[in-house]
């Protein structure tokens, strides 16, 4: 390894880091990302003790958030890794002293973190294109006797268990997936086949047609039998918001067809409008639906004869517009 340094040290032999000279320890109280700014700042410093990169520079370099390397500048001086200077510059800068470390050990949970890995920055300089963690066999030895391994062990069964748990729990998730899919595919394909199957609902001018045609059957070609007007079509289209579009047509031909028995119960002259059919509708399409005749109805009086020559409601409008 090229550059490669020993520490003067003499209980570890072959400990150190690319271009540097000063022996790394990893403390179990610092993270990864502090230790990777603090090698960072080591190799900055080259083979001097203080540099002065800015945090900007810092934060490319290592792929941090200023808030990341804020944390982490703050963390290295807590615990005395390194110290930090303002010096008169262009505005204020900041100098980081690099401290010799001092010897401490990683023990317990944090053995999976002292395994060697290497940290790529983004920009090569040089002879810096990379910083790696060298484990001696005397570090290697100093942590197997000292971790422990019960604690390890349950960690890592764990780990296994928890994995076992989100295995289970997402093939359980794809089972319920895959079953809604499946009953929203046969509800959808049910609910197109009953669509294509089901009879479309009468809308006003399929009843206008079968009206006039109804019309003409039984009187022939006359006024009545006419095309509708605004008004009327307004009417047909409260009936088949009440009654539906099947049972407005029903009732309207079965009303036709029995008209004459219809006038002399009700003492209605004249020919069936839509109006007339809508004033009474409530008696007549019951009865053309049920079969069943409502008594006649009782009074005499103004409005009453007013209805026996189908003109007005008694309320100054035409029977046939309402």
């Amino acid at each position: 390894m090229d550059g490669f340094l020993v520490d003067e040290r003499s209980e570890f032999e072959r400990v150190g880091f690319v271009q540097l000279s000063t022996l790394v320890i990893l403390d179990e109280r610092l993270s990864n990302k502090d230790i990777r700014l603090y090698l960072y700042l080591k190799s900055y410093a080259r083979f001097s003790d203080h540099c002065n990169p800015s945090v900007t520079r810092i934060c490319r370099e290592l792929c941090m958030s200023n808030k990341t390397a804020y944390a982490a500048l703050n963390n290295l001086e807590k615990l005395g890794f390194i110290s930090k200077e303002q010096s008169a510059g262009i505005g204020y800068v900041m100098t980081y002293w690099i401290e010799p470390l001092q010897k401490i050990y990683c023990v317990g949970e944090h053995y999976e973190r002292i395994k060697p890995e290497i940290i790529e920055s983004l920009r090569k300089r040089g002879m810096h294109k990379f910083v790696q963690y060298i484990l001696t066999k005397d570090e290697e030895k100093h942590i197997e006797d000292t971790a422990d391994a019960d604690a390890v062990i349950d960690a890592l069964a764990e780990v296994a268990e928890k994995e076992e748990e989100a295995k289970a729990r997402a093939e359980k998730n794809k089972e319920v997936r895959d079953r809604r899919r499946n009953e929203y595919k046969k509800a959808k394909a049910k609910k197109k086949l009953e669509e294509g199957t089901k009879e479309k609902e009468p809308n006003v001018n399929f009843i206008e047609k079968k009206f006039r045609a109804k019309i003409k059957e039984n009187w022939g070609d006359i006024p009545a039998a006419g095309k509708w007007q605004g008004k009327e079509y307004g009417i047909a289209k409260k009936l088949i918001s009440k009654y539906g579009g099947f049972v407005v047509l029903d009732s309207v031909e079965k009303i036709i067809d029995q008209w004459e028995e219809i006038q002399s119960r009700y003492n209605i002259e004249g020919y069936p409008t839509i109006g007339t059919i809508s004033y009474f509708s409530a008696t007549w399409f019951s009865e053309a639906q049920v079969g069943k005749k409502e008594p006649k109805p009782k009074g005499k009086g103004k409005r009453r004869a007013a209805l026996r020559q189908g003109e007005y409601n008694g309320k100054g409008k035409s029977v046939d517009y309402l």
